[in-house]
């Protein structure tokens, strides 16, 4: 019932756990590996979630996509404001990994950018800019007409409607217009749609969720919604881990300092400790298990309970 994704295989994303889009991550890089965009715009990078997690699939999957993130790098009145650090943050990440033949930066507002792209150019196109409903609906008709017929528009935070974020509103009226449109409800919620035109033909993925049945498109959900939460597991076990050491440091040097008596203290302490994190491993290696066959049987249609 649905394709063969590769995150079924095994994805762990190089960029997570920074900012709000860390579940949709799984999503990203299997919807890269199937429509094979050769141009993808994304407005509103901040850290670089989203966009690193496009720019690894574009690469390991060898796609051939140029990618372009249009950010100030200097916060809005939702997300804050910053210096020049997140920016060095972003580009430094981007060297590291060898994004910068296919991937740019464009540190200009959205509306400089809208002007160096072309009507009809754009085959992936991510809004994540400013929340309002004035503003994401201005980057909404500003953008559209820069995306391809039949191209695809991803609109994150189409959930969350506490204080003046608008983009649930926008994404109910994009919802009415008809067919086209899915939505993940998990990770503040994240729309999809496809402009009208451009042919019939869809990968498979996105034929699922735009036009599979409810069956189909609860099962996605599903998939989506079960890897997101086993990454959380994952990182929640290094940052434990990392705590743990660092106590352990910290611990450590107060007992070599007390002597003999805190030698054999430490010695007791390591033993103990050891035991916890094979019990530790035990059960993250079972609740492993369980969730990739979660994912599996999701992806097959099935739920398991």
């Amino acid at each position: 019932m649905f394709p063969d994704l590769p995150t079924l295989h095994g994805f762990e994303p190089r960029l997570a756990g920074v900012g709000a889009w860390s579940d949709h991550t799984p999503f990203a890089h299997d919807l890269v590996a199937a429509l094979r965009p050769a141009l993808l715009v994304e407005l509103g990078t901040h850290r670089g979630e989203s966009f690193f997690a496009f720019c690894q699939s574009a690469q390991q999957h060898a796609t051939g996509t140029k990618l372009y993130a249009v950010d100030t790098w200097r916060g809005d009145p939702q997300a804050g404001f910053y210096g020049d650090e997140v920016w060095e943050e972003v580009e430094r990440h981007r060297s590291e990994h060898a994004y910068g033949d296919f991937a740019w930066l464009l540190r200009m507002t959205f509306d400089e950018a809208a002007a160096q792209f072309a009507d009809s150019t754009i085959d992936l196109l991510h809004l994540d800019g400013l929340h309002t409903y004035d503003a994401v609906r201005h980057d909404w008709e500003s953008w559209i007409p820069k995306v391809r017929p039949g191209g695809i528009v991803m609109v994150h935070d189409v959930s969350v409607r506490h204080g003046d974020f608008g983009v649930w509103r926008l994404w109910g009226e994009v919802e009415k217009e008809g067919a086209g449109a899915f939505a993940f409800t998990h990770g503040w919620g994240l729309g999809v749609w496809r402009k009208p035109g451009g042919g019939p033909a869809l990968p498979p993925l996105l034929h699922a969720l735009l036009r599979g049945s409810e069956e189909e498109r609860a099962a996605a959900r599903r998939y989506y919604e079960v890897h997101a939460a086993r990454q959380r597991l994952g990182r929640d076990l290094v940052e434990s881990r990392k705590g743990a050491k660092e106590m352990e440091e910290h611990l450590r040097g107060k007992l070599i300092a007390s002597g003999e008596a805190g030698a054999g203290a430490l010695r007791e302490r390591d033993e103990a400790r050891a035991r916890l994190i094979a019990a530790e491993d035990a059960r993250h290696a079972a609740h492993a298990q369980a969730t990739r066959a979660q994912e599996r049987a999701a992806a097959a249609g099935r739920v398991i309970r």
